[in-house]
């Protein structure tokens, strides 16, 4: 298990805003950055004791690298398709296709500390 971050929102936002470039934006991505920053590191910071988190409906989610950036163990849902987005790829961010309202999640009952819909 990687150790999970102690920083505080303002050290966050400093981090994601100094690694912000180095995932290849496109203009959407750029805008949900731009617009989200603040919100994203907000939620990262209340992840801050959680060591795995399920990201459920992730999307492009720029959130979802930011918690695996910081030390959390990642798992990420869609009823999209996102393996082969680049941000999942490079950040090695496992992913599955389901649909949470009637799939079953394959997940032991205690190897998620918390989830993010």
């Amino acid at each position: 298990m990687s150790k999970v971050h102690q920083r505080s929102i303002n050290e966050i936002k400093n981090l994601q805003c100094r690694r912000a470039y180095q995932d290849s934006f496109t203009p959407d991505l750029e805008d949900n950055f731009r617009g989200s920053i603040d919100r994203f590191c907000e939620i990262a910071h209340a992840f801050l004791k959680s060591q795995s988190v399920l990201y459920s409906g992730s999307g492009y989610e720029l959130l979802v690298a930011l918690l695996k950036l910081l030390g959390h163990e990642v798992y990420a849902v869609s009823i999209f398709d996102h393996n082969s987005d680049p941000i999942y790829l490079n950040h090695r961010i496992p992913f599955r296709f389901c649909n949470i309202a009637a799939d079953t999640l394959q997940f032991g009952s205690e190897s998620i500390d918390s989830v993010r819909c």
